[in-house]
């Protein structure tokens, strides 16, 4: 599977395929594992492929864009997900990447977060910029620019899982790059997470796929919001070295 990754990368641009190109998160931390196991030429192919996936990072907030329209890596679609993100600061973490790892969880904190801790679906494309509507021309913007600009809005929306992929790449970058903060951040959102969305029955948790504002959606939850979150806590206890977070992760997963 390595070597068949590695055929598919771009000679000239860097990334897989020949088109559009995507930070392809699940396919770095698959290659992530590999080169923990010690196969090498899996490691050189996720830090080249990581490398060329910079080009979608932004480099005031830090957060990686969805997905560039063009093979050169031009012309991003300027959405930032929390799903992508979290993922590659797993993979930033996995390689031991302090910078990249640093601007990911800069952007989770800075822009994603939410009052009360957890974390937003997104940040969309658009915004106004001097008055008008503009797709990406807030990106366009240096600091001092984006100073006096509104910002792109955050899709408040908290998904389970997806807080739960945050709570533990955050943990494990934190306890890895010796940033307690980070693992602080990690407890908060699990925190209020299993407050708002976590309802105790007599036959144990059950949670709520997404919640707003403090009000739950009626949607029940998937495999995914309960494989994320529970998978989140069991990391938040191995970082925090605290097994209340370990102890809920079980009751979610007898749950299933």
């Amino acid at each position: 599977a390595v070597a068949e990754l590695a055929a598919l990368e771009d000679p000239r641009f860097g990334g897989l395929g020949a088109d559009a190109k995507f930070p392809n998160a699940p396919v770095l931390a698959f290659l992530v594992e590999r080169a923990r196991r010690g196969d090498e030429a899996a490691g050189v192919l996720a830090r080249r492929l990581l490398l060329a996936t910079q080009a979608l990072r932004d480099p005031v907030e830090g957060g990686f864009f969805r997905y560039a329209v063009r093979r050169d890596w031009s012309e991003p679609h300027y959405e930032r997900m929390l799903s992508d993100n979290a993922q590659l600061l797993d993979v930033a973490t996995g390689l031991g990447d302090a910078a990249t790892a640093e601007a990911v969880a800069g952007f989770l904190l800075g822009v994603l977060r939410l009052p009360g801790g957890a974390f937003g679906s997104a940040q969309d494309s658009e915004s106004l910029v001097d008055g008008e509507r503009s797709e990406g021309g807030y990106y366009a913007l240096d600091a001092a620019g984006r100073a006096d600009q509104p910002r792109p809005a955050v899709d408040e929306k908290v998904l389970a899982g997806l807080n739960g992929l945050a709570i533990g790449a955050l943990a494990t970058a934190g306890l890895r790059f010796e940033r307690p903060e980070w693992v602080a951040a990690a407890r908060e959102a699990a925190a209020a997470v299993l407050a708002v969305q976590c309802i105790e029955t007599p036959d144990g948790p059950r949670l709520r796929r997404a919640s707003r504002d403090g009000r739950v959606s009626d949607a029940a939850a998937t495999l995914e919001d309960y494989g994320g979150l529970a998978g989140g806590l069991v990391r938040l206890a191995l970082a925090s070295g605290d097994r209340a977070p370990a102890v809920r992760a079980r009751a979610l997963v007898d749950a299933c």
